[in-house]
């Protein structure tokens, strides 16, 4: 069950940094592995506090596609711990890490997924809160 939600984690933020850098086509068909891991109510905060929802994350990842095509971008988890809730949520906590711009910034995040057989990994996400990590605790690794 956990290692299927790391699976998760790591999976879509490697779509994210593939689709960000426009190496996968912007097709509908592509971008399914989105749609399909954000249940129709998902919500989240992002790091500067602000509350976004399941539709206005998807136009602003949509809309990415490309944006650092050329550059030296990647995305990387760090730190995942699960504890799970139910037989079928668990709480997802990890720190997410982007190199874009010569600059390597972090992210505490909390998720709340849930079980579910039509997910690309076996789960959707309800939730998502971002932190920025402090700068001086940038990493270096992978």
């Amino acid at each position: 069950m956990l290692e299927g939600a790391r699976k998760e984690v790591d999976d879509l933020h490697a779509f994210f940094a593939s689709w960000y850098q426009g190496s996968i086509p912007k097709t509908a068909e592509t971008f399914a592995r989105a749609e399909q891991s954000l249940c129709e109510d998902f919500h989240m905060i992002g790091p500067e506090g602000i509350p976004l929802n399941r539709d206005e994350i998807l136009g602003y990842i949509r809309d990415g596609h490309g944006g650092r095509k050329g550059q030296k971008y990647r995305i990387w988890i760090e730190a995942f711990q699960a504890e799970p809730l139910t037989d079928k949520l668990l709480l997802a906590t990890y720190e997410e890490w982007v190199e874009a711009d010569n600059e390597i910034r972090g992210r505490a995040s909390s998720a709340i997924l849930r079980a579910d057989a039509n997910a690309p990994e076996g789960w959707v996400w309800l939730h998502l809160h971002e932190t920025w990590l402090p700068k001086n605790r940038a990493r270096l690794t992978k």
